[in-house]
């Protein structure tokens, strides 16, 4: 988790002045006792209000919080806000360890639906720690680098169709 709160703070001190606001109109929205802190309580309660369908596990609270003192300060609540907004909740289906890195994605999963993917750390995969129903994974970089080299192709090949159709029409390219 502290890549992802590395990286949410990061875009933080570079949002405009107008994101930053937004940030802290969130926070504001979650922190309803007016102490400065976002207590286990009133995260609960704007996670059940808002109605999030994202799956969370049931220590997201416990990682977000980066001291352990059972409560979330504005800079905690701002990696939640990163997230949810660039949807960076990937956990693992065997163990519910917050995925930050290399993760092995069911391919099948993947290609249904790119936001509700099936993920497995690499301890959990490699000693089959999970119940699927599909078998075939492959590491998040793999399956991105795999998704560019098909698009390459796709493109390879509109290029020579064009190409031929220009030349066939006496057009230059």
């Amino acid at each position: 988790m502290e890549e992802m709160r590395l990286a949410a703070m990061a875009h933080y001190a570079n949002m405009s002045d107008k994101k930053q606001k937004e940030a802290m109109k969130f926070f504001n929205s979650i922190e309803k006792s007016g102490d400065g802190a976002v207590s286990t309580k009133e995260f609960l309660d704007f996670i059940r209000k808002k109605g999030f369908e994202i799956e969370l596990p049931q220590n997201v609270f416990k990682l977000l919080d980066e001291n352990n003192n059972g409560t979330l300060s504005f800079e905690e609540c701002v990696t939640f806000f990163y997230m949810i907004k660039y949807k960076k909740f990937a956990f693992c289906k065997g163990c519910g360890i917050y995925l930050s890195g290399i993760r092995f994605v069911c391919v099948k999963c993947y290609k249904a639906d790119k936001e509700k993917t099936y993920d497995l750390c690499c301890s959990c995969y490699r000693n089959k720690n999970h119940s699927h129903a599909h078998t075939k994974f492959l590491d998040n970089d793999a399956l991105h680098r795999q998704k560019r080299a098909k698009l390459g192709k796709t493109l390879n090949v509109a290029f020579k169709v064009l190409g031929a159709t220009a030349t066939i029409h006496g057009l230059m390219l």
